[in-house]
């Protein structure tokens, strides 16, 4: 949150510039409750995957000398929930789309000229996005009847 003009306005993307007035989140309704939602999610994701990384770390470079990179059934991951850190990408993915694209409409709602939502997830997190749709295309079979 920022002051110009000695208007309190949120700053809901610095790089982009996307700034609604007031204090959206002091007492969030709609899409900034959703913002807030997802954001909490995400972090809550990110501690548990990493606090499993490092465990296996501890394990496998208690140094912490040497980059690795293991997957699957490697040594160090015994008793990891492996199951759960894929669940956990895949949730994090799909709400860090879903804030984006909420950020991108509120933009795209103050002022037409900025890109539509999905172009803007596109812009935002281009990384993230072809993991996302890998996610959803995964189960997409479940839909055939």
């Amino acid at each position: 949150m920022s002051d110009t003009s000695s208007e309190t306005v949120t700053v809901l993307d610095h790089i982009d510039k996307i700034v609604v007035p007031g204090n959206v989140f002091h007492e969030p309704a709609n899409e900034y409750w959703a913002l807030i939602c997802l954001w909490s999610g995400m972090e809550f994701l990110n501690k548990q995957v990493a606090s499993c990384q490092e465990v296996v770390r501890q394990r496998v470079n208690p140094e912490g000398k040497l980059r690795i990179q293991r997957g699957g059934n490697s040594p160090g991951f015994e008793g990891i929930p492996k199951p759960l850190i894929v669940c956990s990408f895949h949730w994090y993915a799909v709400s860090a789309c879903n804030y984006v694209r909420t950020v991108g409409a509120i933009a795209y709602r103050q002022d037409t000229t900025r890109p539509k939502p999905p172009e803007y997830v596109k812009n935002v997190i281009p990384e993230v996005l072809p993991f996302r749709d890998k996610i959803a295309a995964h189960f997409s079979w479940s839909t055939k009847h």
